[in-house]
């Protein structure tokens, strides 16, 4: 699924998604897998797509230690948009292992999480799904050491991804 992002919001994400940054990291972090934008740049295109897609409200404001553990909630479900820079193999990660901050995050069971990556020439963001499979226990997703960065991340497979549509 396919969302247009207008000028205007394309460049209020790229300068909400630089904020993130330039509150919560140093120069040196940050800069992913990514090609132009930093990852919070991303996140916050990312984030911005999904609120047009689904009319709720995205919340891009900067909070020290983070968010409530999602990107949206609404008809009680909790909502994590994942999005990167390129399709790659299109398989959703989620961050499990950190080692180069040396910490585990937490994968909450209750989150839907949202996989899309950017179409940067176009401003626009593609979908290509979502995971409720830790809300389910439906899908089991492997730990697999990350490219760089010492990380490593839970995956689910672009083909166990339920079409967005579905929502």
């Amino acid at each position: 699924m396919r969302v247009q992002l207008t000028q205007q919001e394309w460049d209020s994400a790229i300068a909400m998604g630089s904020k993130w940054h330039s509150e919560s990291k140093d120069t040196a972090y940050g800069r992913g897998h990514t090609r132009t934008l930093r990852p919070s740049e991303v996140g916050a295109i990312g984030e911005a797509a999904f609120a047009k897609l689904t009319g709720v409200a995205a919340d891009l404001g900067y909070k020290r230690g983070g968010d409530a553990g999602y990107d949206f909630k609404f008809d009680g479900i909790e909502y994590n948009v994942k999005v990167s820079e390129v399709e790659g193999d299109g398989a959703l990660r989620v961050i499990a292992v950190d080692n180069e901050r040396g910490y585990t995050y937490r994968i909450n069971p209750l989150t839907t999480y949202v996989r899309g990556h950017l179409v940067a020439a176009e401003r626009a963001v593609v979908f290509s799904g979502y995971a409720e499979g830790w809300r389910t226990k439906r899908y089991f997703p492997e730990l697999v050491p990350g490219v760089g960065g010492g990380c490593a991340h839970s995956v689910v497979p672009r083909q166990k991804l339920v079409p967005l549509e579905r929502l």
